[in-house]
């Protein structure tokens, strides 16, 4: 469901230190991404940016599924959506969202939705990712081919709690687990 939020900005120069309100927001799971010009504004259903103090909606061509927290590729929003029968890479292309080929991430009866439990990470020229399975968070570098249900392709980083990110740090695909 729809939601309204708030997108606050808070400056760093200012002593008082306290956030100040530059848009709301009525979205459906509103995720933020860094862009290098521009703060995107991604949700299932609608695609914004903030930049230059102004925000901007996107008439986008097509609605999403249930979505991975967006990453940039090649300069463009992306994001894994769960299709039935797997996920597919999804890149935002000329206002529309371009889906590649259904990946599978495990077994072919798996019912639960992944998405909130992986994290892509662009780094280096390559796609790196993170999911948090079980009590266990799991690494790869790139996206599973075929079935995706070979499980030797990833390596144990860390146990996983409830909060953790990813990010490319310096050139390296990093974890952070609290």
């Amino acid at each position: 469901p729809r939601q309204e939020a708030t997108l606050q900005e808070l400056s760093l120069d200012i002593p008082e230190r306290k956030p100040r309100t530059t848009c709301s927001l009525f979205m459906e799971d509103p995720k933020l991404l860094a862009g290098s010009d521009r703060l995107w504004i991604i949700s299932p259903e609608d695609v914004r940016y903030f930049k230059d103090g102004q925000r901007t909606a996107l008439i986008v061509g097509n609605r999403l599924g249930n979505i991975t927290h967006p990453f940039l590729l090649e300069g463009r929003p992306a994001v894994l959506e769960e299709r039935p029968g797997g996920m597919a890479l999804t890149i935002l292309r000329n206002r529309l969202w371009e889906r590649g080929p259904l990946i599978h991430f495990g077994p072919e009866n798996e019912v639960s939705s992944l998405v909130s439990r992986i994290r892509v990470v662009p780094c280096a020229g390559g796609i790196h990712l993170f999911m948090n399975f079980g009590s266990t968070l799991q690494y790869r570098e790139g996206l599973p081919q075929g079935s995706g249900s070979d499980w030797s392709s990833w390596e144990p980083v860390a146990r996983s709690s409830k909060v953790w990110s990813a990010a490319c740090v310096e050139g390296q695909a990093a974890a952070f687990v609290v």
